[in-house]
């Protein structure tokens, strides 16, 4: 029996660039694993390329939409891998609130069978099996802080963000990221967007200083607000509550903001729990924590 974490993502940056012919949109994000972690049992059964899915959440997917049955499924017919096993997946991660959950459970299982049974698959073969899953599963194969392109599974090594610690807040709703990459406001903000403009990269050259969360940007927030206003409103809580410098993690509906101090954080938390959300203090993790646990 092996047990691994399995790391949320916020996304530091999320730039929105043009929509490429398969229907996707190419993106700018620098990415960053923080520790709130799902954790996931794996065990043998004993079936011969059987898949079984165990979680504590009846919005968890079991079958072959679930991405740690694509991630078995894919390893085993690149590398002809056959055991089976059984996965317990306990979600804390929340689903469909835009910290990457299910493409991290994916990476995970992917890093976990790859060293544990010493599987002879080169690093491509892997970021290939992975970026056929899901846009994000490459980077969770890496971890720490990355800047992703393409449709987020072409990855830059970058400066490492410093220790830091933020509040995670979702709203219990899961948003359709189809529904907020195809707004009327998104598309605007993409054709009025200057080709010399790269707000990722001026995050990264900031990485280092104190200021440097004074950078982060999403082109997805303001469109996710029409379809979504639960978000509307967790966003307004946070200005009651004194916090300016609030950012939505990838399509949402997570809602998170830097703070200075872990005890700072729970303050925070306490206050968003009063008010009925799910909130989290978390801090990054680096590169050496995020892949390989």
């Amino acid at each position: 029996m092996l047990t691994v974490q399995s790391p949320a993502k916020i996304n530091l940056t999320l730039e929105v660039l043009a929509e490429r012919p398969d229907g996707y949109h190419e993106i700018r994000s620098v990415m960053q694993t923080v520790d709130l972690c799902d954790s996931i049992t794996i065990d043998e059964n004993g079936g011969p390329s059987r898949i079984e899915i165990h979680t504590n959440q009846m919005a968890c997917p079991v079958d072959e939409k679930n991405l740690v049955w694509q991630a078995v499924h894919w390893l085993q017919a690149e590398t002809g891998f056959d055991l089976g096993f059984t996965f317990r997946i306990e979600k804390r991660i929340p689903i469909g609130g835009g910290l990457g959950g299910g493409s991290s459970n994916a990476a995970s299982v992917l890093n976990a069978l790859c060293n544990s049974y010493s599987l002879k698959i080169g690093r491509d073969s892997l970021i290939r099996i992975a970026s056929r899953i899901g846009s994000d599963v490459p980077f969770f194969l890496l971890g720490g802080t990355a800047l992703a392109t393409g449709r987020g599974e072409i990855l830059r090594d970058t400066l490492q963000l410093p220790e830091s610690h933020f509040v995670l807040c979702n709203p219990g709703l899961s948003v359709n990221t189809g529904r907020v990459y195809s707004s009327s406001i998104l598309k605007r903000a993409v054709e009025q967007r200057g080709v010399d403009v790269n707000l990722s990269e001026q995050f990264l050259a900031h990485i280092l200083e104190p200021g440097r969360f004074e950078y982060m940007c999403n082109d997805l927030q303001k469109a996710a607000l029409g379809p979504y206003p639960t978000i509307r409103e967790l966003l307004a809580l946070f200005s009651e509550l004194g916090v300016s410098n609030t950012m939505l993690s990838g399509s949402g509906s997570t809602v998170f903001t830097p703070v200075r101090s872990p005890e700072e954080g729970e303050l925070l938390v306490k206050k968003l729990e009063i008010a009925g959300y799910f909130a989290e203090c978390c801090k990054s993790i680096g590169r050496e924590n995020a892949s390989h646990n």
